[in-house]
């Protein structure tokens, strides 16, 4: 094992580091000790001239040496090593002159702080000015001369109050500067809340009020009247869209009407991977509360409608979800569990699984799944490709009913603006297309080897692995309930097994 050590940034003790460690960690490992002897970031002249500082502090201060950590014996555990330079290529000079690397400023009277402190930042401004005036100042190098700029020049200093002393000065001297601390988190800046409010006004498009804080933002600096102008924009869209519908509805065949609250909660729901994603959110709460519907549900649900922007639709929202919590859960050939989601006797929601990959040829799975899942139904190819590692993923949900298990998986996909789109075929055309086929064998599998290593001898695969559950949720109120029963295809998870073992024939 390799340690590595840097004492001059173990002493910054409010990053967390901690001198002693190190001390502890040389002590243990003496006579172990290789040193990186040169310095290859700056300039040959800089290097002499801090070896020159701490050589002299080292050999002239009793008792202490360059760190103060010399005992009075004269051991000491914190030696300073000088090192040798690889130097740059570029020269720092002004009026034709090297410069030195290392000046040294005295104040020449006794100061307090504060005024010491200001005279100083005073003085390097003033020194700093001073050289970017000077078109003689800059670096010479094999291309020729490059004169000094502005972002060439930074300034260290030990503390907060100095830093804020260094802007001061420069300000006054109108001469811009960017302040860095390492105590300071760069999600404290400006910057990054205007990025937050960008991220959340993208990861929620349908609310107007994120977005309308997103184009406040410092970053876009738009006026007062600019931003009153997309207000009032904004709010002629939306009269638009409303006039537009009342008039289709107003001209529409008797007896008919487009508006969207003719169709049922499910079906108007937003559509979108965005949309998919909130709802299975929802899903997992609720699989967390065992389905329950307790009179505290609904308030919890608004509310959480709420945090995500999408208070408009919480009533098509709620009314959907109390829905699928009603339905039993099984196809119209009542292959399932046969209950509603809150009458299973055990869930657990987002099982996690990895499984080792010895080789996973893509083409031999398409063959595969396409041979004992519906057969009959084209669908598209996957890439030609072998894997090797670990595939990983998440099953919505694993139930436990009377003895049988199932890997569940709910799909917000539209097939259709009415029930009657979500048939058994037309669900198994879009598993088919989807590749559902591909991730319902490997949920099955992983939920297999689960029950394989838990239970032992006393699993009972063919009995108790009743198979997988994609239930297409916006199909809740059509016969099959919108669930898309799979039974497990055994021929199918022996051969992705052997595969994945690298047996395979």
């Amino acid at each position: 094992m390799l340690l590595i050590g840097d004492p001059k940034q173990s002493i910054y003790r409010f990053r967390g580091a901690d001198i002693d460690s190190y001390l502890r960690a040389r002590r243990a490992t003496a006579g172990r000790h290789y040193r990186l002897g040169t310095n290859f970031r700056s300039s040959a002249a800089v290097v002499q001239a801090v070896n020159a500082l701490f050589e002299h502090a080292e050999a002239h201060e009793p008792n202490q040496g360059a760190f103060a950590y010399r005992s009075a014996d004269g051991h000491n555990p914190l030696p300073f090593a000088p090192v040798a330079a690889q130097g740059r290529p570029e020269q720092w000079v002004a009026q034709g002159q090297p410069q030195a690397a290392l000046t040294l400023c005295w104040a020449g009277e006794l100061l307090n702080t504060e005024r010491y402190r200001e005279q100083m930042a005073a003085l390097a401004a003033e020194r700093i000015c001073t050289w970017l005036m000077d078109p003689s100042a800059g670096f010479t190098h094999a291309e020729g001369f490059s004169r000094l700029r502005p972002a060439d020049v930074a300034v260290l200093v030990p503390g907060r109050r100095e830093a804020q002393a260094m802007r001061r000065a420069l300000q006054a001297r109108a001469l811009p500067s960017v302040y860095l601390s390492d105590r300071e988190s760069v999600f404290d800046t400006q910057e990054a809340i205007d990025l937050l409010r960008w991220l959340q006004a993208v990861a929620q498009p349908g609310d107007i009020g994120l977005l309308r804080a997103a184009w406040a933002s410092s970053t876009w600096a738009l006026s007062l009247e600019e931003l009153q102008r997309m207000a009032q924009d904004d709010a002629l869209t939306e009269d638009e869209t409303l006039s537009a519908i009342q008039a289709m509805a107003a001209t529409a065949s008797p007896g008919t009407s487009p508006a969207p609250t003719a169709l049922a909660p499910w079906h108007r729901f937003e559509r979108g991977a965005l949309a998919g994603n909130f709802l299975h959110e929802q899903l997992e709460w609720l699989a967390s509360q065992h389905f329950a519907w307790s009179p505290g549900t609904e308030q919890a649900l608004r509310q959480r409608f709420d945090r995500a922007g999408r208070s408009a639709q919480a009533d098509d929202g709620v009314a959907w979800l109390q829905a699928l919590l009603a339905v039993p859960l099984c196809d119209a050939q009542a292959q399932g569990p046969g209950v509603p989601a809150p009458a299973l006797q055990r869930v657990m929601a987002e099982m996690e699984f990895w499984l080792p990959a010895a080789q996973l040829d893509a083409p031999a799975v398409h063959r595969l799944c396409q041979a004992q899942l519906w057969p009959e139904l084209p669908r598209p190819a996957l890439p030609r490709r072998q894997l090797h590692g670990l595939v990983m993923g998440f099953a919505d949900l694993v139930v436990e009913h009377e003895g049988r298990f199932w890997v569940l998986d709910y799909k917000s996909n539209h097939l259709g603006a009415a029930d009657a789109a979500y048939s058994p075929d037309a669900m198994a055309q879009a598993f088919v297309e989807a590749r559902y086929d591909v991730q319902a064998a490997l949920y099955l599998l992983a939920l297999h080897r689960l029950l394989r290593s838990r239970l032992g001898a006393a699993y009972q695969p063919e009995q108790q692995l009743g198979g997988a559950l994609y239930w297409f949720i916006r199909g809740v109120a059509a016969p099959s309930h919108g669930v898309l029963a799979i039974p497990t295809p055994w021929p199918l998870l022996h051969a992705l097994d052997a595969m994945l073992e690298g047996t395979a024939c």
